[in-house]
């Protein structure tokens, strides 16, 4: 059914071809193109998935810089009212949290004050928190929530996508 959606959604919106630049509707920063996805929003997972339909993964914030970029952008795409996925994770191990895609460990970080808090043992994927600005937070991951694919700029473009 998820695959059929996917789709749906790619069939609607057209092609762009390969290209090196970031497909249409998404943004560039750095090498990277950024898709804020608030028209469908999923859960951690789902969201996960969706991505992987562009050749994209859910938005690994690995920089001061990039995390600067990505918060303003999510000001504007959320404004002040939206939390959005982004690909950390502990549920491997509590407490390790670490980017989905890459397999790697949290280098740098901008938790929200008093986050992660695992709260009542449940929350082991990571959000933009719209409450702290922005910040991080770690959420129940079935919770829906708008989304920030992220690709690189080398990756083929499969498709233009309104969020």
């Amino acid at each position: 059914m998820k695959k059929h959606f996917y789709l749906f959604i790619y069939l609607v919106f057209g092609t762009s071809g390969i290209s090196t630049d970031c497909p249409d509707n998404w943004i560039r920063f750095a090498d990277s193109c950024y898709l804020f996805m608030t028209r469908y929003p999923m859960q951690w997972i789902e969201a996960m998935t969706f991505c992987k339909t562009f050749d994209a993964k859910l938005a690994e914030v690995e920089t001061h810089p990039e995390d600067t970029f990505i918060r303003h952008e999510a000001r504007v795409y959320g404004a002040y009212k939206e939390s959005f996925w982004i690909g950390g994770n502990d549920l491997i191990s509590e407490g390790k949290w670490m980017w989905m895609t890459s397999h790697t460990p949290l280098h740098y970080t901008n938790w929200a004050h008093g986050e992660p808090s695992n709260e009542f043992g449940g929350e082991h994927c990571m959000s933009l928190l719209f409450y702290t600005d922005y910040h991080w937070n770690d959420e129940r991951c079935k919770t829906v929530l708008p989304f920030i694919c992220e690709k690189e700029t080398s990756s083929p473009a499969l498709g233009m996508l309104v969020g």
